[in-house]
């Protein structure tokens, strides 16, 4: 999507989504159509970025035909950054806290 608006140094992004997005912020995508492991799971992911304070985006990806390119074969499946970290049955509240510890500065 081109626009006529000028691009200046460290704009927010458009993000496919029609979100906008600070550049270099993190991304956790919970993959899953909604069962009640990927509900828990978005639950717990939620609850430990919250209390950890860090600054993510955390998307849900439902769609199928988003979910195929990262390779998962069971959901729910958490995605970093573009790096599958997870797939199939919910993640210990540990696991998701070193996954979140090791997003900060």
């Amino acid at each position: 999507m081109e626009t006529d608006a000028p691009k200046t140094e460290g704009a927010v992004a458009p993000h496919p989504t029609g979100t906008t997005r600070e550049p270099s912020r993190h991304v956790i995508k919970i993959l899953g159509k909604g069962c009640g492991t990927c509900i828990w799971t978005e639950r717990l992911v939620r609850e430990v970025v919250a209390s950890a304070g860090v600054e993510v985006d955390i998307e849900k990806v439902t769609k199928t035909s988003e979910m195929t390119p990262y390779g998962v074969r069971s959901t729910p499946a958490i995605v970093i950054d573009e790096r599958v970290v997870h797939s199939g049955g919910i993640p210990t509240k540990e696991e998701v806290q070193r996954w979140v510890r090791e997003l900060l500065p």
